[in-house]
């Protein structure tokens, strides 16, 4: 039932209370419990009533049950129900139904909560974190469309704190939206997307919520009102925040959508905000502010706490004071780690692509505001930088290598003679020679000087590149080079240790050997990574190998000295053991391992590496035309 004034209770009727109030005056009116006044009206066919004088519905309701001893001040005994942990999506579209905005509630399970907003990016058909770019007034009221629609069939419209609570009206059918950033986040252009419609303003039970539903009321002077536990005490002595709202009203008193409509009030109340001391704290901080931010003993003056949004906010400052604060406060670096083959950041031992096997929110910002707390306000290619400095380096080639056991220095022969079925003594002591350089490339931090590429010539089905995969390992292996010339593939090679170019007579086809030649001979690349300011110089931890079905692949009669060619045999039967190697991968590494602790060079002799150019010359391309001229010419 509902006084005049708006005040209700759906489980509450005036009329079996008659009794209490005694007789009616000459008027028919009744004495007021609340105020003594005798102008009490109660309407004997639906039971609304109202005081004339102190017009305060609530106070008369409490009155009543006072008197009827059915009165239970439970105003310290309510708590907003923890939820527990969970995500959940809110999205907004533009006012023409095209996505726009998702908001993303994360309830930690702790009552604490956290709403990034996300932006969608057309070309990448994805949201991508923060609202760059997007004006606030281009931002429409939630569930837009709907609503307009609503309006359009003269219904009201509930407006409410939070996309929760709208959600919650809608599923019993009742049209509501709400704003995007909650209380205190009304614009003018929100009342412009209710324009014509009759609103009904839905208050959470706290002091942020009163002043928020205010400020909706000043562009809506005639809208009615619901407030959540109508009846209760506490709307006289409110919390700053986390009051109830009409979710948890519906939930917790299991309304209807005609309880809801039977409660609306006509007027405002008039609620005072500073019924406690801590209310007038809060009435002069404002959202997000730094009151309750973790304890640190050092702090740069660039880097405050985000209540807003539970983020240790940075921005543009000292760049020694920023690492100092995320390792010794934040500690970082425990937690973080980058891996210096493939240049990608792990958080608790998994990978940006194991944490986002989607791809969507893999931006490294995006992680260290989902698993730190850390937002950065400065642009990308300053924030890498920084954090590269403080994350902790690892290189997992060198962990690999540094892990195995040691094997006696000829197993390496062995294992070649095995795997690769050669016998011829250049071509072991070739192959023996590329994989001592190839560790030494893995283990070190500097420069290494390591010109010769491995290739092995055969026909097809041989397993030529299956076997550099194996001894390489999957993760630390590719054949997916192209263009040299092109910086993209120049710094593809950097995020792998074994670097094979497949079918090797198409790449001299497309570029000149002498282009190759000096590709082979650098020990560094000038290179931009991702995000840099500027370009750097790597040191190079990959070495290069090759492979061919072709007896004619090299066009340079001259100079081969680099290309270190194994042909193998074609004899059916005699193919490389891959399974072999495979399986014995530890252990040649183990044994190069110990051909480097006893200083075995990654070169050959001079009178060696004349003899491997010599087996290089016999794959140069000949032209039989010329061939037919000049011999009859010799003779």
């Amino acid at each position: 039932m509902m006084d005049s004034t708006g005040f209700s209770g759906s489980d509450f009727d005036i009329r079996n209370y008659l009794d209490i109030l005694g007789k009616r005056t000459k008027e028919g009116k009744y004495i007021c419990p609340n105020c003594g006044g005798h102008n009490l009206s109660i309407n004997k066919e639906n039971g609304k009533y109202t005081c004339y004088d102190c017009e305060d519905g609530p106070a008369v309701f409490k009155a009543i049950k006072e008197k009827a001893g059915e009165w239970k001040d439970f105003s310290e005994s309510w708590k907003k129900p923890l939820r527990p942990e969970s995500t959940k999506n809110f999205l907004y579209s533009n006012r023409e139904g095209d996505p726009l905005v998702k908001v993303e509630r994360i309830d930690l399970g702790d009552g604490k909560k956290k709403f990034p907003q996300w932006r969608w990016v057309a070309s990448q058909k994805r949201y991508i974190k923060r609202l760059t770019g997007i004006s606030r007034e281009d931002i429409p009221i939630y569930r837009y469309k709907e609503v307009r629609k609503a309006i359009s069939e003269g219904k009201k419209i509930f407006v409410a704190e939070g996309e929760s609570c709208v959600d919650a009206l809608w599923q019993l059918g009742i049209p509501a939206t709400t704003n995007i950033g909650g209380a205190g986040k009304w614009q003018k252009s929100d009342s412009v997307d209710l324009e014509g419609a009759k609103i009904v303003i839905c208050p959470d039970r706290d002091i942020k919520g009163i002043k928020h539903a205010d400020k909706i009321a000043e562009d809506f002077p005639e809208a009615e009102w619901l407030y959540a536990y109508p009846h209760s005490v506490l709307w006289d002595r409110l919390s700053k925040e986390h009051g109830a709202d009409v979710a948890d009203w519906i939930v917790e008193d299991s309304l209807t959508a005609e309880d809801l409509l039977a409660a609306i009030e006509q007027q405002k109340r008039q609620i005072k905000v500073y019924s406690n001391r801590n209310s007038k704290k809060l009435e002069n901080k404002s959202d997000g502010a730094d009151d309750s931010s973790p304890k640190v003993d050092f702090k740069p003056r660039h880097i405050r706490w985000d209540k807003s949004c539970d983020s240790w906010r940075i921005g543009p400052g000292g760049l020694w004071a920023t690492i100092k604060f995320l390792r010794e406060e934040l500690k970082l670096h425990q937690r973080l780690r980058l891996n210096l083959l493939t240049m990608e950041y792990e958080i608790d031992g998994k990978t940006t692509k194991e944490l986002c096997p989607d791809g969507v929110g893999d931006d490294l910002s995006i992680l260290l505001d989902k698993y730190f707390n850390i937002y950065f306000t400065s642009s990308l290619d300053r924030v890498y930088p920084l954090i590269a400095e403080v994350a902790t380096k690892f290189n997992p080639v060198r962990d690999y290598l540094r892990s195995l056991p040691l094997f006696h220095p000829d197993y390496i022969d062995e294992f070649i003679e095995k795997s690769l079925g050669i016998k011829e003594p250049i071509h072991v002591l070739m192959a023996r020679k590329w994989m001592i350089g190839t560790a030494i490339r893995g283990l070190s931090q500097g420069e290494v000087k390591f010109d010769n590429a491995l290739i092995l010539q055969g026909i097809q089905g041989r397993y030529k590149s299956s076997f550099f995969e194996a001894i390489a390992g999957s993760d630390f292996f590719t054949d997916d080079i192209g263009n040299i010339s092109d910086k993209d593939e120049r710094i593809k090679p950097h995020n792998y240790w074994i670097v094979e170019w497949a079918e090797l007579e198409n790449i001299f086809d497309k570029s000149k050997e002498a282009n190759i030649k000096a590709f082979l001979t650098r020990k560094t690349d000038i290179i931009r990574p991702p995000y840099a300011r500027s370009s750097k110089k790597m040191n190079r931890k990959f070495s290069i190998c090759g492979t061919t079905n072709k007896s004619e692949f090299l066009t340079d009669q001259t100079g081969n000295r680099r290309f270190w060619v194994i042909p193998l045999s074609s004899k059916k039967g005699e193919e490389i053991d891959i399974n072999y190697a495979r399986e014995q991968r530890d252990k040649l590494w183990g044994a190069v391992m110990s051909a480097i602790a006893l200083k075995e060079p990654h070169w050959l002799s001079q009178e060696l590496a004349v003899l491997a150019e010599l087996e290089a010359d016999k794959f140069c391309w000949r032209n039989p035309d010329m061939e037919d001229i000049l011999i009859p010419l010799l003779y």
